[in-house]
C-alpha cells in the first residue's frame, strides 16, 4: 500500500492519468471516473476508476480500481475530521491490513493530510454486494462472523496495536466520548422519531446506557484486537471465499465481539438478529480458534457490545446529513434495529 506519492487529490476531477502513473509506478494513459455508492458512502465519496495503459505494462495496469475521497457535504466532512475517521482508515490500510492474510481488499495507495484523504483499493468486481436496507440473511451473517473472526485472530491481544496513535482504544475520547454524545442527542432523536419509538425501546436504551462506564472498563481490560468499528452490510462484499470487509474509517482497538454486535444491530432484521445472538456468536468463536476464549465469553462480550454500539445509530440519525432518500431510510432502519436488539437481549 503505497504512501509516497507527493500529490494529494481532493476531488474526482483531480484524478488524472499522470497522478495514477505516480501512484502505480507504471504508465497510465487514460482514466474514466464512475461515481458509486449514492446513499451508501454516507461520509465519503466513492468511485470506480476505469484505467487504460500504453501497452508497455499490460499486467501491471489494472482495468479498474476503487477510490475514496472526502464527502463534498461540509457537515459530513466535519464529522470525519472530528472523529479522525480519515486517519483511522488510512492507518488501517497502510499500517496493518497491507499484506495481511485477512479478508479485506488490497490497498494500492493511502494518504491523509490536514485537509483531506485518499484511499485507492483493488476493485473486487467478482464479489457481490448486499442491501443493508433489506437486511442480511442468516448465511450472509454467518459469513460476516467468520470474516470478523479471521481479522480479529490476526491481532488478538497484540501489544503493538497500542503503539499506533491513530488507533483509539475503548477509553479514548473518540470512543468513550460517544456516551456523552448519546446523552446530548437522545432527546432530539426521541422527538424526531416518536412516530415509531415505543416505550419498550426507550426503557431498553436508557437501561443499556447506565452500563456504559462498566462496558468501557470491561473492554479496556481485554482481550483486545483490531476491530472494524463499522461492520455493516453496506461495508461488506461476498465472494466465493466468503465475506470481505470494506471501509475502515472507524477502525479501533477494542473487544472483538463489538464488531458482531455492531453488525447485528444495524444489518439484520429482528428474526435473523435473534438467530445471530446465538448461532452467529458460535460461528465466530469456532472461526476464531482460540482455546482461551469460549462461547460464553463471546456471548457476554457480544451483549456488552450492543451497549457500546447504541450511541452510533442514535447520534448518526441526528448528526449525519444522509444526502439521499436511501441514506435517510438507512439511518432510521439502523436505529430501529439497534433498539429492537436491546429489547430482545433483555435490557
Amino acid at each position: 500500500c503505497r504512501a509516497d506519492w507527493a500529490v494529494m487529490v481532493r476531488t474526482f476531477d483531480d484524478i488524472t492519468p499522470a497522478w495514477l502513473t505516480g501512484v502505480l509506478g507504471v504508465p497510465v494513459t487514460g482514466v474514466r471516473v464512475e461515481p458509486l455508492a449514492a446513499g451508501i458512502g454516507l461520509l465519503t465519496s466513492v468511485a470506480r476508476l476505469h484505467l487504460t495503459g500504453d501497452g508497455s505494462a499490460p499486467d501491471r495496469v489494472p482495468r479498474s480500481l476503487i477510490v475514496k475521497l472526502p464527502s463534498p457535504t461540509p457537515a459530513n466532512a466535519i464529522v470525519v475530521r472530528r472523529f479522525r475517521y480519515d486517519e483511522r482508515e488510512v492507518g488501517a490500510y497502510r499500517d496493518l491490513l497491507a499484506g495481511a492474510d485477512v479478508p479485506v481488499p488490497r490497498c494500492v495507495y493511502a494518504e491523509v493530510d490536514g485537509d483531506g484523504f485518499v484511499v485507492v483499493l483493488e476493485d473486487l468486481a467478482d464479489h457481490r454486494p448486499a442491501d443493508q436496507l433489506a437486511g442480511g440473511t442468516a448465511d450472509q451473517a454467518r459469513q460476516v462472523a467468520v470474516a470478523a473472526a479471521r481479522i480479529h485472530a490476526a491481532w488478538w491481544d497484540d501489544d503493538r496495536l497500542a503503539l499506533l496513535d491513530w488507533l483509539p482504544g475503548p477509553t479514548h475520547p473518540l470512543v468513550a466520548g460517544y456516551g456523552e454524545l448519546f446523552e446530548l442527542t437522545w432527546p432530539t432523536f426521541c422527538a424526531a422519531h416518536g412516530d415509531w419509538l415505543t416505550a419498550e425501546h426507550r426503557r431498553a436504551a436508557e437501561a443499556a446506557m447506565t452500563m456504559w462506564d462498566e462496558v468501557v472498563a470491561r473492554f479496556a481490560a481485554g482481550p483486545r484486537t483490531l476491530v472494524h468499528g463499522d461492520l455493516r452490510l453496506d461495508n461488506v462484499l461476498f465472494g466465493a471465499d466468503g465475506a470481505v470487509a470494506l471501509d475502515w474509517q472507524l477502525a479501533a482497538l477494542n473487544c472483538g465481539p463489538y464488531d458482531l454486535a455492531f453488525f447485528a444491530a444495524g444489518s439484520l432484521e429482528p428474526e435473523v438478529q435473534r438467530w445471530f445472538h446465538d448461532e452467529g456468536v458460535v460461528a465466530y468463536v469456532e472461526a476464531l480458534g482460540r482455546d482461551d476464549y469460549t462461547v460464553d465469553d463471546a456471548r457476554a462480550d457480544y451483549r456488552a457490545g450492543h451497549v457500546l454500539n447504541l450511541p452510533n445509530p442514535i447520534t448518526a440519525a441526528v448528526a449525519v446529513e444522509p444526502g439521499t432518500e436511501r441514506g435517510r431510510r438507512l439511518l432510521e432502519v439502523n436505529a430501529r434495529r439497534a433498539l429492537t436488539a436491546l429489547v430482545d437481549l433483555g435490557f
